[in-house]
């Protein structure tokens, strides 16, 4: 079985199960599709071969964690730095008619 081929099964095989156990994390089954993608991605350009791993599934899996939770801390961020700007404008503390 060559590489492709490896990688085309083991993707049919996990590809459910991983999604549903990332969707329990974001919520969000498009952020959860994306981050397993991303996820078996990696593993198709790893250096060492996944499929020599014990467990490539739980390698793929740990990555699309790890990219659903940086997308998560940036949009996080991103939240912050428009409330930090809206407080530096002053917006909102004057109350009422700005006249």
């Amino acid at each position: 079985m060559g590489d492709a081929e490896a990688y085309s099964d083991f993707y049919e095989r996990s590809y459910s199960a991983i999604v549903g156990q990332v969707f329990v994390v974001t919520t969000d089954r498009g952020e959860a599709e994306e981050a397993v993608q991303e996820g078996v991605c990696a593993a198709v350009v790893a250096v060492v071969p996944v499929s020599r791993y014990e467990n490539p599934e739980a390698w793929v899996r740990r990555v699309a964690l790890n990219v659903a939770m940086k997308r998560w801390r940036r949009a996080r961020r991103g939240d912050q730095l428009v409330q930090d700007a809206h407080a530096d404008t002053g917006a909102g503390q004057r109350g009422g008619n700005d006249r």
